[in-house]
C-alpha cells in the first residue's frame, strides 16, 4: 500500500533521505581524492590497516575461513585477540568482501562519514533544537575538522568508529523514555568493538558517563531513576552482545600487557595553534609525536562562533555543552599533575594502555561544533527579526547559510589538502605464492600485500607485544624441520636438528597447518611459525620448540593438522548470541506502558533550556 503523499510517514521518510543525501555529498566532497586516486592505497598507518584487512579478506575469499590467526606478520600471531582487528564486523564484511581491501577501505571511510554527519545533524536538530543552518554547520565541522582529516586520511581506521557517537547519544537519551532504545545503545557499542574501536569504545564510556552525571545534577528523582535504568540495561546488553570481542581482547591484553607511559602536556596557547594552523611542520617540538596527532583545524571563524555560543549558553542556562567542551578540553591538555583528569583516567585499568591525550579532541570538538551551531542558530533568529528593504527581503533566509557556507568552505579547503594523499601501491592484487617467510628490506612498502601473496615475515608493526620466536627461518625452503627429542635435563629450547626425516607435503590456510611427514625415529616436527597456546594438533603431543609450533611424533609416517582454536570462542560466542536474543525480546516485549507514557516527557536537549 502506497503512503499518502502528505502523510507524516512520507514526510519523515523524505526528510531522512534528504539528510542522508546531504551527508553523502558532504562525505563525497571531502573524500573525493581517495576515489580519484583509484589505483592508490593509503599512506601512513593505512598500510598496517590494509594488511589487517587483507588478512580477513584473504581468509574468507581464499579459504572460506574467519581470520582467527595472522600467518603473514611477526612470524604468525593471533588475529582473534588483536584489539584493532575490524574484519569481524558484519558491516565491514558487507563492504570489503565484495569490493576488496583497495576500494573497500575508501568506501569504509565514506560510510562512516555519512553516518557521522547524518547522526550529528539529527542530534543537533532533535536534542539541541538548532536551526537547519546551525545543524548543517555543526555536523560539517565535526566530521570535517582537522581531527577527522588527519586521523582518517593517515590510516587510523579504527577511529572511524567515533562517527557512531551522535547516533549513540541519541539512542542513550531516547532510552530514558523507551527502554527499547537501550538495545540500540548496546548494538552500537558492540559494533564499535567489532570495528576494532580500541579508543572509541572506552572513550564512549566516558562520554556517556559525563552526559549522565551532568544531567543527574539537574534532574528530578524520576528522571534520575530512568537514567539509572538506562545505564544498567545498556551496560548489561553491551557486555552480552560484545562478549565475542571484548573477551578475547581482554584475554590477549592480560597475557601480553602493554602499559603506556605518556607525559605529554599541552597549554591553552598550543590548543589555539591546533585549532587554527592551516599548515605546520611535521614534528611539533617539544612534543614527542608528529603533527597529525595534534592538528585539529577548525579555523578562527568557528572559534569566534564557539565563544559567542558559550556566552549565549551561559545566558540561557544551557550549561551542559559548555561543560562538555571544557571537560574534554582538560583531557586534551594531557598530564598536569596527579589530579588532572587525564592523569586520573590513565591510572585506571585498560586506560593505562592508551596514550596521546590529544586524541580527546574528538569529544572537545563534538561540543565545540554544537556551540558554533547554536551561535549561528541564534544569529539566524536575529536576522529574521530585522527589517529588510522589500527588494532585498528575499535574501533574509540566505544570510545564515552564507555564513555557514563561508566557514564550511574554509574547513574543507584545509581538510582536502590532507585527504589528498593517497599515494600508496595497489593492495590485494598479487598472485599467491608458496607459503614462506620473507626478509625483504622493503617491508614497509610490501607487507600490506603479504596476505594476498600468501607469505609472511618476522618483521612487526604491531602495538601488542606478542611473543615472537627468534629461531624462524626465511626463504623458499621447506617450512618444516626435524629435531631429536630433548634428553632429560637438557635444554629443550635448543634441540639437535637432524636431516633423516622426510617432509612429503605442507599446506596452510588462515588458521590451520597441515603437514605430511615421515619420521625415521621419534622426534619433533617443527613448523616455521610462532607457537601460541591456542594451537592444537590432530595427532602427537604439542611440544613448542624455542617459541615455534612443534609436535612430538613417533617413528613412521604421519599426517598432522594443526588448528588455532580460540579458547574463549565457545562461551564468548554463546554469550553474544544470548545478548542478541535478549535484545530482540526487549524490542518485542518491552513496549511503553500507559503509566510510562504518561510520565514520559519530550527528549531533553543536551543543555537544559532556561526556565
Amino acid at each position: 500500500m502506497l503512503l499518502d503523499p502528505v502523510s507524516p510517514q512520507r514526510r519523515a521518510l523524505l526528510r531522512g533521505l534528504a539528510i542522508f543525501a546531504m551527508a553523502l555529498v558532504a562525505g563525497g566532497v571531502m573524500w573525493a581524492p581517495a576515489f580519484y586516486e583509484s589505483e592508490h592505497s593509503g599512506w601512513g598507518d593505512w598500510q598496517q590497516m590494509h594488511h589487517w584487512a587483507e588478512v580477513g579478506v584473504v581468509a574468507a575469499r581464499r579459504w572460506g575461513e574467519i581470520a582467527y590467526w595472522n600467518p603473514h606478520h611477526c612470524g604468525g600471531v593471533p588475529q582473534w585477540g588483536q584489539p584493532q582487528a575490524q574484519s569481524y564486523s558484519p558491516i565491514w564484511m558487507a563492504i570489503h568482501l565484495p569490493f576488496g581491501t583497495h576500494l573497500g577501505h575508501k568506501l569504509w571511510i565514506l560510510f562512516h562519514h555519512v553516518i557521522g554527519w547524518a547522526g550529528f545533524y539529527l542530534l543537533a536538530r532533535k536534542l539541541e533544537k538548532l536551526s537547519r543552518s546551525g545543524a548543517f554547520l555543526a555536523a560539517t565541522i565535526w566530521t570535517t575538522c582537522g581531527f577527522s582529516a588527519w586521523h582518517y586520511a593517515g590510516g587510523h581506521a579504527t577511529f572511524l568508529a567515533f562517527e557512531w557517537y551522535p547516533f549513540l547519544l541519541l539512542a542513550w537519551r531516547k532510552a530514558d523514555e523507551d527502554i527499547r532504545y537501550s538495545v540500540a545503545v548496546a548494538a552500537i557499542m558492540a559494533e564499535m568493538l567489532l570495528e576494532g574501536a580500541h579508543y572509541a569504545f572506552p572513550y564512549a564510556a566516558v562520554f556517556l558517563g559525563f552526559d549522565t552525571v551532568a544531567r543527574m545534577l539537574r534532574g528530578k528523582r524520576v528522571e534520575i531513576v530512568r537514567m539509572i535504568r538506562t545505564g544498567a540495561m545498556s551496560v548489561v546488553l553491551t557486555l552480552l552482545m560484545g562478549a565475542v570481542r571484548w573477551v578475547p581482547i581482554m584475554l590477549a591484553m592480560s597475557r601480553y600487557p602493554r602499559p603506556i607511559e605518556d607525559t605529554d602536556t599541552l597549554t591553552f596557547d598550543e590548543l589555539i595553534v591546533m585549532w587554527t594552523a592551516r599548515e605546520h611542520e611535521w614534528m611539533w617540538r617539544p612534543h614527542p609525536w608528529v603533527w597529525p596527532e595534534y592538528g585539529t583545524y577548525v579555523g578562527y571563524g568557528v572559534l569566534a562562533l564557539v565563544v559567542i555560543g558559550i556566552v549565549l549558553s551561559l545566558k540561557e542556562r544551557r550549561v551542559l555543552v559548555v561543560a562538555g567542551a571544557l571537560f574534554f578540553m582538560a583531557f586534551t591538555m594531557g598530564y598536569h599533575g596527579a589530579f588532572w583528569p587525564s592523569s586520573i583516567l590513565h591510572s585506571l585499568p585498560f586506560f593505562s594502555n592508551l596514550h596521546l591525550p590529544s586524541r580527546w579532541q574528538v569529544l572537545c570538538t563534538f561540543y565545540m561544533s554544537l556551540l558554533a551551531g547554536l551561535a549561528l542558530s541564534r544569529f539566524e533568529g536575529f536576522v529574521a527579526t530585522r527589517r529588510f528593504h522589500r527588494d532585498t527581503a528575499w535574501a533574509r533566509p540566505l544570510v545564515p547559510w552564507l555564513v555557514a557556507l563561508a566557514i564550511v568552505a574554509d574547513v574543507y579547503v584545509v581538510a582536502i589538502t590532507i585527504t589528498n594523499r593517497w599515494d600508496g601501491a595497489p593492495v590485494g592484487f598479487m598472485a599467491a605464492e608458496t607459503p614462506h617467510l620473507t626478509a625483504s628490506r622493503r617491508y614497509h612498502e610490501e607487507y600490506a600485500n603479504y596476505p594476498s601473496r600468501n607469505i609472511g615475515t618476522m618483521e612487526c608493526y604491531d602495538a601488542v607485544p606478542w611473543p615472537k620466536s627468534t629461531s624462524l627461518w626465511t626463504g623458499m625452503v621447506p617450512q618444516v624441520r626435524f629435531a631429536d627429542l630433548p634428553a632429560e635435563g637438557s635444554d629443550s629450547s635448543r634441540p639437535h636438528m637432524r636431516t633423516t626425516d622426510t617432509l612429503h607435503a605442507y599446506d596452510r590456510t588462515n588458521h590451520t597447518v597441515t603437514i605430511d611427514v615421515e619420521m625415521a625415529a621419534p622426534g619433533l616436527a617443527i613448523v616455521n611459525q610462532n607457537y601460541e597456546s591456542q594451537w592444537h594438533a590432530s595427532t602427537g603431543e604439542m611440544a613448542p620448540s624455542d617459541g615455534r609450533l612443534a609436535v612430538r611424533l613417533p617413528a613412521g609416517r604421519h599426517r598432522v593438522v594443526f588448528r588455532f582454536e580460540p579458547d574463549d570462542m565457545p562461551y564468548s560466542a554463546l554469550t553474544s548470541l544470548a545478548g542478541l536474543i535478549a535484545g530482540i525480546l526487549i524490542l518485542v516485549l518491552a513496549r511503553p506502558r500507559p503509566l510510562a507514557r504518561a510520565l514520559a516527557r519530550p527528549t531533553a536537549p543536551l543543555t537544559p533550556t532556561p526556565s
